[in-house]
């Protein structure tokens, strides 16, 4: 599985860092163990040994459950499933990296191209009752990029009802629509915006109710009524979770 067999007469002391790491991973797999934690596997390691790290730690995650501890963002959107990120030793936020980037989505903006002129941009926006402002830049010979401002419930559904509402009216003056779409949120950009100081008690907050929720959707604690005391665990099993971090920093 960890391919050591052509470095096997070798001594380990002699070996590359990539191959020493495939012979701790082949000591740490020797008894088949449920969980494998790995710190930071791919630093110090080139190009190809990255990606063979990836893939091997793929076929580990087929039959174990991997624990990822990585300050490298790229790292973890390439082999996790579950994201835990961690910021002065507390757990700020963990869920799936679509669901993340979604939730710290940039929900009150909608971007568009079209062929429309300055005017005419003007003239259909300003009857939407979602849009209360709007950036306009030319791209290019008949192209206009306009980056709007949605007003009301900062959430998906209403970005997604504006993006219609605005699809239809170009429509209706026959106007061509290059894009239209939400800007999507980065791992890098999630990161940052949970691990502010500012927005770690109202993360922590947010995610212990929603921890309360699954839990209570489950079965496995009561909701509680006044003048009750309830004591709940909850035990998970994360494909591939990620954690980290030194106490003065954010980390995952």
């Amino acid at each position: 599985m960890v391919k050591v067999q052509d470095v096997e007469h070798r001594l380990i002391r002699n070996l590359s860092k990539c191959y020493r790491r495939r012979v701790g991973l082949a000591q740490a797999i020797l008894g088949f163990p449920d969980m494998i934690i790995l710190d930071e596997p791919s630093v110090g390691l080139d190009p190809k040994q990255i990606i063979e790290m990836r893939d091997l730690i793929r076929k580990l995650a087929e039959n174990h459950t991997v624990i990822l501890s990585s300050h490298i963002l790229t790292e973890i959107r390439e082999v996790c499933d579950y994201i835990l990120i961690i910021s002065k030793g507390k757990l700020v936020a963990q869920d799936t990296l679509e669901n993340l980037e979604k939730m710290i989505g940039f929900h009150d903006v909608i971007e568009l191209e079209t062929s429309a002129s300055e005017e005419e941009i003007h003239r259909i926006l300003g009857r939407i009752p979602g849009v209360c402002a709007m950036q306009m830049r030319v791209k290019g010979e008949k192209c206009t990029y306009v980056q709007v401002k949605v007003t009301g419930d900062k959430s998906s559904q209403n970005n997604r009802k504006v993006r219609e509402e605005i699809f239809c009216e170009f429509a209706k003056e026959k106007k061509t629509l290059y894009s239209l779409s939400a800007p999507e949120t980065s791992l890098e950009e999630a990161f940052m915006k949970l691990t502010q100081n500012d927005n770690i008690e109202r993360n922590m907050q947010i995610e212990e109710s929603l921890v309360k929720d699954r839990q209570v959707k489950d079965g496995r604690v009561k909701e509680s009524r006044p003048g009750e005391k309830q004591i709940g665990v909850e035990t998970r099993k994360c494909e591939m979770n990620t954690e980290g971090g030194k106490e003065d920093e954010g980390g995952l």
